[in-house]
């Protein structure tokens, strides 16, 4: 049975971090910068924020997914003592990695709070701070991956 359900864990695991910071990524160096450039994109913002609705559903699921995985990894892993341990090198990394993805929570935070005001009220200052913290938070998640590699180098 071991055998059957931990790839299975491992694979949603990956799946739900390739969707969160893959679609972090993506609309950082892809889909704002074309949204913004094209000459046939009337209303980019409109455009940007039907996507991010889109990918809102995904991450949010993959914020949740990420969580009962990751618990279920850890739980598996001898090396692991406790969330937020920093007692041995693995897991100094691994909690420097969770607290990077609850900043990357916030961080999803601050930007959906940022677009409901910009909704109240069209600023381009606000446009550009919510620009921000999208690529903010894709380097952040750039960093987690490489942590999880890190982590997975070390094992």
């Amino acid at each position: 049975m071991q055998t059957i359900v931990f790839p299975i864990i491992r694979f949603l695991h990956d799946l739900f971090t390739a969707v969160w910071i893959g679609g972090l990524v993506l609309m950082a160096l892809v889909i704002l910068p074309a949204l913004k450039k094209s000459p046939q994109v009337k209303e980019p913002r409109a455009a940007m924020l039907a996507i991010q609705s889109r990918l809102k559903t995904f991450a949010i699921i993959s914020m949740v997914g990420l969580a009962l995985t990751g618990m279920l990894l850890s739980n598996r892993e001898p090396e692991f003592s406790s969330l937020f341990s920093f007692g041995t090198k693995y897991n100094a990394v691994l909690s420097v990695k969770h607290l990077l993805m609850i900043l990357m929570v916030a961080l999803a935070m601050l930007r959906l709070w940022l677009n409901k005001k910009q909704d109240k009220q069209h600023q381009p200052k606000i446009e550009k701070y919510s620009a921000a913290v999208l690529f903010l938070n894709a380097i952040v998640g750039v960093v987690v991956l490489y942590l999880s590699a890190f982590i997975s180098g070390m094992l």
